[in-house]
C-alpha cells in the first residue's frame, strides 16, 4: 500500500500549520505585552531612583543651607558682643558714636568707607 497524500489531507496539513502559526503569533504577541510590561517598570524603577537621588539632594542642600546659617549666626552673635562692647566703652569714656556721622551729604559723598571682614 502506497503511501498516497489526497488533496484534502494537503489542505488540513495547511490548516494545522495555520493554526499553529496563529498560536505562535498569539504566544508572541503575549511576550511582547510582556516583555513591555517589564520595559515600563523599568522605567518606573529608574523614574524612582531619580527622585531618590533628587531628594537625597535637596536634603544635602538643606543641611547645607542650615550650617552656613548656623556660621553666620555664630558671625552676629560676635558682632553683636562685638557692639556691645563698643557701647560699654562708649559710654565708660563718655563718647558718642553719633559725633563720627558726617552732617551732610556733600561730606558723605567725599568720604569713602571699607568694610573688612574676616
Amino acid at each position: 500500500m502506497p503511501d498516497v497524500f489526497g488533496i484534502s489531507d494537503l489542505y488540513d496539513i495547511v490548516d494545522g500549520i495555520r493554526s499553529m502559526s496563529i498560536n505562535d503569533t498569539d504566544e508572541f504577541e503575549a511576550n511582547l505585552v510582556m516583555d513591555l510590561a517589564r520595559a515600563r517598570r523599568d522605567i518606573f524603577r529608574a523614574e524612582k531612583a531619580l527622585v531618590d537621588c533628587v531628594v537625597r539632594e535637596r536634603e544635602i542642600m538643606a543641611n547645607l543651607s542650615k550650617h552656613q546659617s548656623d556660621v553666620s549666626k555664630k558671625k552676629l552673635d560676635k558682632a553683636d558682643i562685638g557692639l556691645g562692647y563698643m557701647q560699654i566703652t562708649f559710654k565708660k569714656y563718655g563718647l558718642s558714636h553719633h559725633s563720627l556721622v558726617p552732617c551732610s551729604l556733600q561730606e558723605q559723598s567725599s568720604r569713602r568707607i571699607s568694610v573688612i571682614l574676616d
